[in-house]
This record gives structure tokens, C-alpha cells and sequence, in this order.
């Protein structure tokens, strides 16, 4: 599982703990900067849930406007 992670250069969010000092859930993406927040809620049991916030779009920048240069013939 770990190979696949690197492969596609995705990366962990949950890095606190979740069941006492263990980190037991998983939370993978390979767009990290999406991820506004992420932190543990109680859960119902001794086991935490996570709440991760993110945004569904991702920011684009705008490509710089091209010069187009045209030939005009004279004459």
C-alpha cells in the first residue's frame, strides 16, 4: 500500500491520533493543497472520527494572453 502511495505521489492527511496514541484512519489525496482543515471529532466509541474539510474545486491560474503576430504585405 505504502508503494502505491509514492508511486502516485499522494500524500497522508491524518497525522494526529485517532484510537489513543494509534493513528487508525486513513485519509489519502493527491491534490494536498484542496485540504483546508483536517481534526478529530469524538466518536462513539474509544475510537475517534476525523473530519476533514476540503474544497471541490481546485484553483486554476489563468494562462498570460498571446501575442499574435500578423503579416500584412505592402503594396
Amino acid at each position: 500500500m505504502l508503494d502505491t502511495i509514492y508511486d502516485t505521489s499522494s500524500e497522508q492527511i491524518v497525522d494526529f491520533a485517532t484510537r489513543f496514541i494509534n493513528t487508525l484512519d486513513l485519509f489519502i489525496t493527491n491534490i494536498p493543497s484542496l485540504i483546508e482543515r483536517s481534526n478529530s471529532l469524538p466518536g462513539l466509541s474509544d475510537h475517534d472520527m476525523i473530519l476533514v474539510q476540503a474544497r471541490t474545486k481546485a484553483a486554476r491560474t489563468k494562462a498570460p494572453q498571446r501575442r499574435i503576430h500578423t503579416f500584412v504585405e505592402k503594396g
